[in-house]
């Protein structure tokens, strides 16, 4: 609930460790909870998955992010480099990290991470493009932000900036994407 605001009873918890004594885990996490797994694991409904984070905790977004690519085989960000991108994307939303921050985050050089993304069949700027994309449509179907807001919040310094950038990705504008948007804060 803290993360996502939604009290999820389906979720399936899985620890790589054994249960500590004196700890009641399902007075702290929802759903069926299970020790001893191969690695610590979050399964959520896929509809969990559309929310946006309301809290951070760095292990559960990377367990959230692996599950969220998981649910999407064939895109084209199967590619680990590209998985890597993405989820430092989302680690550091409305800071978008520029290429050569990028690079240097992943322990890479910018020639190296290009030549990388290439070999996956994709780019750092298709990348940040969905994940903005998707961004965007998780705050707009959240429907707590305005457009600046929500411009802001996916990296870009203007609300047009971002008008534009959606109506070319999807065809429409951002306040047709699940009901209206308001333009102002």
């Amino acid at each position: 609930h803290e993360t996502t605001g939604y009290d999820c009873a389906d979720a399936i918890v899985e620890f790589h460790h054994t249960p500590h004594p004196g700890l009641d885990y399902a007075r702290y996490l929802p759903g069926r909870i299970s020790f001893g797994a191969a690695r610590n694991r979050l399964i959520l409904p896929e509809a969990v998955l559309d929310r946006p984070i309301l809290s951070r905790d760095d292990e559960l977004c990377g367990l959230l992010v692996e599950q969220a690519l998981a649910r999407r085989p064939g895109q084209e960000h199967d590619g680990r480099t590209a998985r890597q991108l993405r989820q430092l994307f989302i680690m550091s939303p409305g800071t978008t990290p520029p290429l050569t921050e990028a690079a240097d985050a992943l322990g890479l050089s910018t020639r190296t991470l290009n030549r990388r993304l290439k070999a996956e069949g994709t780019s750092y700027t298709r990348i940040l493009a969905a994940f903005r994309n998707d961004y965007a449509k998780a705050l707009a179907r959240e429907g707590t932000l305005g457009t600046k807001q929500i411009a802001h919040a996916v990296g870009f310094r203007s609300h047009q900036s971002l008008r534009r950038a959606f109506t070319q990705w999807n065809g429409h504008p951002l306040g047709g994407w699940r009901g209206t948007v308001p333009d102002e804060d």
